[in-house]
C-alpha cells in the first residue's frame, strides 16, 4: 500500500484538492457537503495527474540516480496497475461530480481540467511550453469549484483561477525544469529550462539570463494578479480603515517568495535537495499569500481549515511514506 500511495504523491494531495474548494469558497459556497465533494473530486484529479505523469515519465526517471526508488522505476508497482489507478481516479472524480452537482458547466470544467492535465502528462517532455496546459488545468479546476454556485464567473474567480494557473506554470516550468534538468537532458526531453539554455556541466549548474528573465516575468505576473485581487470589492487589503497587519503580512509573504527565488536562480552548483527545500519555502509562501488575500471573503473557520488540512495532511503522509515530516520527496 505504501508504494501505491508514493506513486500517487499522496502527501501533497490535499493541497491540490484545496483548489476547487477555494474556487467554491470565494464564490460564496457555504455547504459543507458540497465543499467536501469538491475536495474529493480534487483528490481524484491529483491522483490521476500524478500517476499518469509517473507512467509517462518512467523512461526519463530511470536515467536519474536520485529517482531509482520511485515505485514504477524500481518495479514495485506494475505499469499496467498505474494506468488502471489513473483511470479509476478519473472515474471517482466524475462520479463524485455526477452524484453531488451534475451540471453542464461542472462537467465542462472538470473535463477540461482532466484533458489539459492529461495532455501535459503525455506530451509535456516532448513539446516545449506545454507547462501552460498544466497551469490551465488548474484554472479550470478552480472554475469547477465555482460552478455549483453559479454559471456566471465574475472577475474574482477569474483572478483566483489565473493565480493558480501562473503559480503552477512557475512551479512546473521553472522549479521543475531546474530540479530535473540533469536527467531531462540525458533523456532528450524538450523542457523550457533546456530550451532556454539551462545545463549541468559536471556539478556546475549553468542558469542563463533568458531563463532568469522568464522566471522573473512569470513571478511578476503572479504578484500583479495578487495585487489586483487584493483591491477587489469585499477584500480591500490596503484600505486605511483596515488593520495594518494584513498589508504587512502581504509584504512579508512577498519577501518570503523573492528570497528563495533569488537563491535558486543564483545557484552555481547543482544540489537537488537544496533546490527542493527552496522550492518548498516559495510554494508555501505563495499559497499563504492567496489565503491571506481571500480571507475577508471566507471567514476564520475556513481560513484555518485551508491552512491546517494541507499542512497536517502533508506532515502525516510524508512521515508515513518517507519517515520524515518535512523533507520533500518529488
Amino acid at each position: 500500500m505504501v508504494e501505491y500511495l508514493r506513486l500517487m504523491r499522496f502527501q501533497t494531495a490535499a493541497a491540490t484538492a484545496s483548489v476547487p474548494v477555494i474556487g467554491g469558497l470565494v464564490m460564496g459556497q457555504d455547504s459543507l457537503k458540497t465543499l467536501a465533494a469538491l475536495f474529493l473530486a480534487g483528490l481524484g484529479f491529483h491522483v490521476y495527474g500524478f500517476v499518469l505523469n509517473e507512467y509517462m515519465d518512467v523512461g526519463v526517471d530511470r536515467k536519474c540516480p536520485d529517482l531509482q526508488k520511485r515505485p514504477l522505476v524500481k518495479g514495485a508497482v506494475p505499469r499496467w496497475q498505474a494506468l488502471m489507478i489513473a483511470g479509476l481516479a478519473c472515474v471517482f472524480a466524475f462520479g463524485i461530480m455526477a452524484f453531488f452537482f451534475l451540471s453542464f458547466s461542472s462537467m465542462l470544467f472538470l473535463l477540461l481540467a482532466f484533458l489539459l492535465g492529461g495532455a501535459y502528462d503525455v506530451f509535456g517532455k516532448k513539446m516545449v511550453g506545454l507547462d501552460l496546459l498544466l497551469g490551465l488545468s488548474f484554472f479550470c479546476l478552480s472554475l469547477f469549484g465555482a460552478s455549483p454556485v453559479s454559471d456566471q464567473y465574475p472577475v474574482l474567480i477569474l483572478l483566483v483561477g489565473s493565480v493558480f494557473c501562473v503559480h503552477i506554470l512557475f512551479n512546473n516550468a521553472v522549479e521543475g525544469g531546474l530540479k530535473d534538468v540533469d536527467h531531462d537532458a540525458q533523456a532528450g526531453a524538450r523542457t523550457l529550462a533546456l530550451v532556454l539554455g539551462v545545463r549541468i556541466q559536471g556539478r556546475n549548474l549553468r542558469i542563463t539570463a533568458q531563463f532568469v528573465l522568464f522566471a522573473v516575468v512569470l513571478k511578476a505576473v503572479f504578484f500583479f494578479l495578487m495585487l489586483r485581487l487584493s483591491v477587489l470589492p469585499g477584500i480591500h487589503l490596503w484600505s486605511s480603515t483596515r488593520s495594518f497587519l494584513p498589508s504587512t503580512a502581504f509584504v512579508l509573504l512577498t519577501l518570503a517568495q523573492v528570497w528563495p527565488i533569488q537563491r535558486f536562480l543564483s545557484l552555481r552548483e547543482f544540489d537537488r535537495e537544496k533546490l527542493k527545500r527552496l522550492f518548498s519555502v516559495h510554494e508555501m509562501a505563495s499559497y499563504f499569500m492567496l489565503i491571506l488575500v481571500i480571507s475577508p471573503l471566507i471567514g476564520l473557520a475556513m481560513i484555518l481549515l485551508l491552512v491546517l488540512i494541507p499542512s497536517i495532511w502533508y506532515l502525516v503522509f510524508n512521515s508515513i511514506l518517507y519517515g520524515k515530516p518535512l523533507q520533500p520527496f518529488v
